[in-house]
């Protein structure tokens, strides 16, 4: 929670911060989730609450990652 997600394809960049949050009833996804369109691949970038910040580059689309802080890369 409060990780900043950037994610670069083709030089449009896509911004997701982390967050929790709810109300009555309801609660926040924690996973950021990003439409590539015709992309296949994207760099992605987070810059955790720590200020550690993680590139990896080249993720493939169409997956489901976890992101782990200081690993350098998404599982």
């Amino acid at each position: 929670i409060g990780a900043l997600v950037m994610v670069t394809t083709a030089g449009t960049v896509q911004r997701w911060m982390v967050r929790s949050g709810s109300s009555y009833l309801s609660a926040s996804d924690l996973r950021a989730h990003f439409g590539l369109g015709i992309s296949e691949t994207a760099d992605v970038e987070i810059r955790w609450p720590s200020g550690t910040v993680d590139h990896v580059k080249d993720v493939e689309a169409d997956r489901i990652y976890v992101a782990r802080e200081g690993a350098g890369k998404l599982e």
